[in-house]
Formats: C-alpha cells, sequence, structure tokens
C-alpha cells in the first residue's frame, strides 16, 4: 500500500519542463548519408555510416570521434539503409534484401538467420536479451522476436499497421512494442494486437523516429515538421521542442539527456531535459 502511494506520488512529480539545448557534435563532412538510426551505450552514442556500412562513435563528453567498425553487412543496393538498435549489452544491425540479423555483444559477432516467409526486414529494436526485427512482404508487415543470448528466434507474429515502419522501440517494461508508419504511432502487444494509437493530429506525415526518456515520456523525432514531440507514456501529448533542428532523423535518451540525430546540420544535437 505503501510503495503504490509512494510511486503515484513520485509519478505526480515528474512533470516535463521542456529541454535545453546544451550542444552539438559536428559530423564528419566526409560522411554525407547516416541511417536513421542513433543509439547510446555508456558514454558513446553510434551511428550507422551508409556510405561504408561502419558504426561510427563518438564521445558524448567532448564529442570527439572515436571509431568506426564494419558491421559485417555487405551494401546490396545503390540505396541500402542498414539500420541499427542497441543497448549496453547488444547491437543489432538488418539491411534490406539481407535474411539475417548481425548481433554484435562482448563476446564478438554473430548472425541470426530470419524466417524466410517473415519478409525484409526494415526496422530493428532491443530489450534486454530480446530484439524484435519487423519485415515486409507482399504488403503485410511481421515482427520476428528474437533471443540474443541463444541467437535463435523465439516467435513471429502479424502486425496490422498500414505500411512499413519508420521506426520502432521496445516500451521500457519491454511488454509492447511501439512502432511509426505516416502520422501515427502504434503501440501492439507481444502477439501482435494494436494496443493503441496516437499523434496524428501532432505528427506531420514523413519519418518519424521515436525513443523514451528517463521518466517514460515518449519522444518522437517530426522530420517534417523539424521538432520533437513529446507525449507521455499513455500517448497524451505534453509538448514539441528542439527549435533550430533542420533534418531531425534519429532519437535517442540517456539518463536526463536527449541525442537527436540532426543531418540537415551535420550535427548530434544534444539537449537536457529541464
Amino acid at each position: 500500500m505503501f510503495t503504490a502511494h509512494f510511486l503515484g506520488t513520485l509519478q505526480k512529480s515528474l512533470t516535463w519542463l521542456g529541454m535545453k539545448h546544451v550542444q552539438s557534435i559536428p559530423l564528419p563532412h566526409h560522411i554525407s548519408r547516416y541511417s536513421p538510426d542513433i543509439v547510446r551505450t555508456g558514454a558513446r552514442v553510434m551511428l550507422c555510416n551508409n556510405n561504408a556500412n561502419t558504426v561510427e562513435s563518438f564521445c558524448t563528453v567532448s564529442g570527439t570521434w572515436l571509431t568506426s567498425e564494419p558491421t559485417n553487412l555487405a551494401p546490396v543496393d545503390l540505396m541500402h539503409e542498414p539500420r541499427m538498435a542497441a543497448d549496453d549489452n547488444f547491437i543489432c544491425l538488418i539491411e534490406r534484401f539481407t535474411g539475417h540479423v548481425v548481433v554484435k555483444c562482448c563476446v564478438g559477432w554473430g548472425t541470426v538467420k530470419l524466417p524466410v516467409h517473415a519478409g525484409q526486414p526494415v526496422a530493428v529494436a532491443v530489450h534486454g536479451q530480446l530484439a524484435a526485427v519487423c519485415c515486409t512482404a507482399s504488403g503485410k508487415q511481421r515482427v520476428v522476436v528474437i533471443c540474443l543470448q541463444s541467437k535463435s528466434v523465439e516467435h513471429c507474429f502479424k502486425v496490422h499497421i498500414p505500411g512499413q515502419p519508420d521506426a520502432m522501440k521496445f516500451d521500457p517494461t519491454g511488454t509492447t512494442i511501439l512502432m511509426t508508419c505516416g502520422d501515427t504511432v502504434y503501440e501492439c502487444d507481444m502477439d501482435g494486437v494494436c494496443v493503441r494509437t496516437f499523434g496524428d493530429m501532432f505528427l506531420a506525415p514523413g519519418h518519424l523516429d521515436l525513443n523514451f526518456d528517463f521518466q517514460r515520456n515518449i519522444l518522437v523525432s517530426d522530420m517534417t515538421s523539424r521538432r520533437v514531440v513529446i507525449f507521455d507514456r499513455f500517448g497524451n501529448f505534453k509538448d514539441a521542442s528542439g527549435s533550430g533542428l533542420v533534418h531531425p532523423t534519429a532519437v535517442c535518451a540517456h539518463h536526463q539527456y536527449v541525442h537527436i540525430l540532426d543531418t540537415g546540420n551535420s550535427s548530434i544535437c544534444i539537449y537536457e531535459i529541464l
């Protein structure tokens, strides 16, 4: 009883006061194309370099470039776009027209073969020991759930959304998956049942990425409107922020900081949640 009361009081006290720009990390001029993903592990932020199919990492404190690693995915056409998801233990990479997932953990690289009937991988998410890969075939979307520890497919289910998702993330509890498509965020359970849609009144059609902050607010980078739109964990609109953004294609959060990949400014913009 006391715990429930305390958590309720704490939740009410976590009010959104906005974001303040604190730093911009310039990106190397010789890299012209990045995948619309940004992830943070420890004190590094990582981007996927489409030009060379490499993962570039930058120090979040100094902004300096740290490493460049091959993704182990060969480019398969001129418009290839590898996608990436990660946490502190695993990195997962997918590539359109490639029927497997590349997995990196502390013991090295590995691959997981996707079911042939699932189709082409287009989005990926990571949570703890699990990865979810959204695949498309004949206009239908399926999510393949993978155990990263054993590198094996656990199950596959259909999701009913109107097209290929731009982005996909696990809810912080790992019990649902959120996907963006068009101007809407779709939340589905682990059987593919859509439990909630939101955002269409506040988001513009176009590329949308999403992530969660430390308060479980949902941050959506809206490339068309050049801003980040904030919703609470129930999908209710709270705010829009990010003045000065030109082409925000990806967003991630770590503690009180939000990292936005702005390819229009060739930079990673870092904001502090107030």
